[in-house]
């Protein structure tokens, strides 16, 4: 019995069964079909949009998340803070990408498509679409990261 007891705290301990680190990623987006496989859907408006092939940033260009709320709707958001070459992307890709949409993704699913009025050089985004849960998921996965 000594031994099970042993055995069940290795395997509790063992990276493989810990809980996934939450994957936040920002992504350049484009008008696409319904049905297209890369298709998905904007949870705010509905409009079908496709995502870049590849992230412009995320996991550890992202260096801090903290939760807020939208004074407007009340309704729960994150701040996401990012690193210095994120902050540069965010800029250069908001700069030249105005009056088009940024994908959002959590764990491959969109979750916000925020259009882009401006440029945005403040090296943090506001994050709507998510639920409690991801906040706090998102929070625990930053403040554990190492320097």
């Amino acid at each position: 019995m000594k031994c099970t007891g042993l055995a069940l705290i290795a395997m509790l301990a063992s990276p493989a069964l810990a809980q996934p680190q939450p994957d936040l990623a920002f992504y350049g987006t484009h008008g696409c079909a319904v049905g297209t496989v890369e298709a998905q859907t904007d949870p705010e408006d509905g409009e079908t949009l496709c995502l870049d092939p590849k992230p412009l940033f995320g996991g550890n260009a992202i260096t801090a998340v903290s939760p807020d709320v939208d004074k407007e709707t009340g309704k729960e958001t994150a701040i996401v803070t990012l690193g210095q070459s994120a902050s540069t992307l965010m800029y250069a890709f908001t700069y030249s990408n105005a009056g088009h949409k940024m994908g959002v993704v959590l764990d491959g699913k969109l979750v916000s498509a925020p259009f882009i009025s401006s440029p945005n050089g403040a090296g943090q985004v506001t994050v709507y679409g998510l639920s409690h849960a991801q906040i706090v998921a998102l929070i625990a996965r930053y403040e554990a990261k190492t320097p």
